[in-house]
């Protein structure tokens, strides 16, 4: 059971921790693409920034789905790493001293 709560929690601070940085990752592009739009001409512009507008959406999509991914693997690891070492310390407080 106490496998499962580190998986859960992995999964989930992998979703919000995707998917915030997915955003702000988007929103520093779309801030990037309105400063080289200033450089081009007006209907340029109007359709470059239209392109870069989906960026801060996309990337928290993908932060989303691909955090939960992470986070799984990791809590997963966390936890096998745990019970093992649960397993070596009660063997070694079951064995017999000499």
């Amino acid at each position: 059971m106490r496998s499962l709560k580190i998986i859960f929690q992995t999964v989930i601070l992998g979703f919000l921790g995707g998917g915030g940085l997915g955003f702000v990752v988007g929103l520093a592009l779309y801030y990037r693409a309105t400063i080289e739009a200033k450089s081009i001409g007006p209907d340029q512009a109007a359709s470059y920034l239209c392109a870069a507008g989906n960026a801060p959406f996309a990337l928290t999509m993908l932060g989303a789905v691909a955090g939960p991914v992470i986070g799984f693997v990791v809590g997963g690891m966390i936890a096998i790493i745990r019970q093992a070492d649960e397993r070596q310390s009660t063997s070694q407080n079951t064995s017999t001293p000499i």
